[in-house]
C-alpha cells in the first residue's frame, strides 16, 4: 500500500471492475466488471468468469484505473471535423477567440454589487477573487476557472452561469451545459438550482430584471439526473416540451459531451 501498484500489476491485470457498493457494517464491496479492448487510451480487461475462473484471488488491488472511457469519445469527436472553430480558439500557439463586447465600467459596479450581497452557505459570502472571477468572464467567450479541489470552482461557475443569464440571455433563449461525467454535469445543474432562486430575488430587489430559468438533463436513459431538474431522453422526440419552455423563460440544459 506505502508503495502503489506496479506498471505491471496495472497493465498486465485481468479484469477493470467498478465499485457498485460498499457496506460498511457486513464489510463487503460489490463489483462489476467492465469489457474491453485494449487501445491508446484503455487497457484490456476481461469480465470475471469469461475466462473460466471459479474464485478470486486472496487479495485484491483496488486502484484508480489508468484506463480512460472518455477520451476514446472525446477524440474520436475533435477528429471527426465537427467543432473546428472551437479548435482554432484553443490553438496552442497562435489562438483565435473571437472578441467579445467589453463589459462597461457602470455595468460591472452594479453586478458586484449583486454578488457581494450574495450569501452562500451559513451566511457566508463569497469572496474577492471568486467575485472577480465570475465578473471577468462576462466579457470574454471563453472562461477558464482553475484551482485545487475545496477552492470553490463549482459555486464560481453556478455563479457565473447566472449572471451570464442575466445580463446576457432573454425568455425564449437557451443555454447548453456539457461536461464529461455525468458527476460533474449533476453537481454544476444542483448547484445552479439550489442558487437560482434567491439570486433571482436579489437580482430583482436591486432592480435587475431575470427571466424564468428552467433546468433540464439530457440523457440517453432519460433517468440519471439530480433532484429538482427535470430529465429527458437524449435525442428523443421533445422538441414541444423545449419550446414551451421556452416560451416560459431561458432554457439550461446539461449533458454530457
Amino acid at each position: 500500500p506505502q508503495r502503489g501498484p506496479t506498471y505491471r500489476q496495472l497493465s498486465r491485470g485481468r479484469s477493470i471492475f467498478v465499485i457498485e457498493d460498499l457496506d460498511w457494517d457486513t464489510e463487503t464491496i460489490s463489483l462489476s466488471g467492465i469489457p474491453s479492448e485494449e487501445t491508446r487510451y484503455k487497457l484490456r480487461s476481461t469480465p470475471f468468469g469469461d475466462a473460466g475462473e471459479d474464485h478470486f484471488a486472496d487479495t485484491l488491488l483496488l486502484t484508480e484505473s489508468i484506463t480512460d472511457f472518455a477520451a476514446p469519445r472525446v477524440h474520436d469527436r475533435l477528429e471527426s471535423g465537427k467543432g473546428v472553430h472551437a479548435l482554432r480558439w484553443l490553438d496552442s500557439e497562435t489562438p483565435a477567440v473571437p472578441p467579445s463586447p467589453a463589459l462597461e465600467d457602470d455595468r460591472r459596479a452594479q453586478y458586484e454589487r449583486l454578488l457581494e450581497a450574495i450569501e452562500v452557505g451559513d451566511g457566508d459570502r463569497l469572496q474577492d477573487s471568486q467575485i472577480e472571477a465570475i465578473l471577468d468572464g462576462l466579457d470574454t467567450r471563453l472562461h477558464l476557472v482553475h484551482g485545487p479541489p475545496g477552492t470553490g470552482k463549482t459555486t464560481v461557475t453556478a455563479y457565473a452561469v447566472l449572471l451570464r443569464i442575466l445580463d446576457h440571455l432573454n425568455s425564449g433563449d437557451t443555454i447548453l451545459l456539457g461536461g464529461n461525467t455525468h458527476r460533474a454535469v449533476d453537481n454544476l445543474l444542483a448547484r445552479i438550482g439550489e442558487y437560482a432562486d434567491s439570486f433571482s430575488e436579489l437580482a430583482d430587489r436591486l432592480g435587475f430584471e431575470m427571466p424564468e430559468l428552467t433546468l433540464v438533463k439530457a440523457d440517453s436513459s432519460g433517468e440519471n439526473g439530480p433532484d429538482n431538474v427535470e430529465v429527458i431522453t437524449a435525442g428523443g422526440s421533445n422538441i414541444r416540451q423545449l419550446d414551451r419552455y421556452r416560451d416560459e423563460g431561458v432554457l439550461l440544459i446539461g449533458g454530457t459531451v
